[in-house]
């Protein structure tokens, strides 16, 4: 059944085996099964554990095809599986079609946007969404703030992003100690 199939892909997103949440989830229709939500982001996640991010953007539009409206859990899997592949603009997709889908973007979501923006080098396109988090109604947290640190570190112009860096965190969360930003010493605001 439909409980039995998620939990397998479920497994398999603990085990990195995303071919095999792939095929389960191929497999339900067949098996006169339903596929739902909770089916794609299982193989979303198992997809993004297993560094499939071509494939997160094709479950993605392939539940668009089946009218199975991707929700916050859906896009922040896709997000996730770019953080490492440096293809900030690839990565960034998930983020901008959230709010056309009605769908809003969660802490988790800007996190992983954050991480992208680090390996890609894209430390401004970084303090723009820690800067646009507040408006989401959830707060950066430590993981923010270390996520946009990590993508200013190398930074050429340390001047600019460092004035920017600090009037963010006048509002911030404490950082739990020094934070080395490039040639930037942050401490806790």
């Amino acid at each position: 059944d439909v409980v039995t199939c998620t939990a397998f892909a479920s497994a398999c997103t603990a085990g990195g085996s995303w071919r095999l949440a792939l095929s389960a989830l191929g497999d339900m229709p067949a098996g006169r099964l339903s596929v739902d939500r909770i089916c794609f982001n299982a193989a979303l996640s198992a997809c993004e554990k297993g560094d499939q991010w071509q494939r997160t953007l094709d479950l993605l539009a392939h539940m668009g095809v089946r009218r199975i409206p991707p929700d916050v859990v859906s896009h922040s899997a896709a997000l996730s599986a770019h953080e490492r592949t440096g293809r900030w603009q690839l990565a960034l997709a998930p983020l901008a079609a959230m709010p056309a889908a009605r769908v809003a973007p969660n802490r988790i979501s800007y996190n992983a946007a954050l991480s992208t923006c680090d390996s890609g080098g894209e430390w401004q396109l970084a303090l723009r969404l820690l800067e646009a988090l507040p408006a989401t109604r959830a707060a950066p947290d430590e993981i923010s703030f270390r996520a946009a640190i990590a993508a200013c570190e190398n930074c050429q112009h340390q001047g600019q992003q460092s004035a920017s860096f600090h009037k963010l965190c006048k509002a911030s969360i404490p950082l739990g100690g020094w934070s080395c930003c490039g040639g930037l010493r942050l401490g806790t605001p």
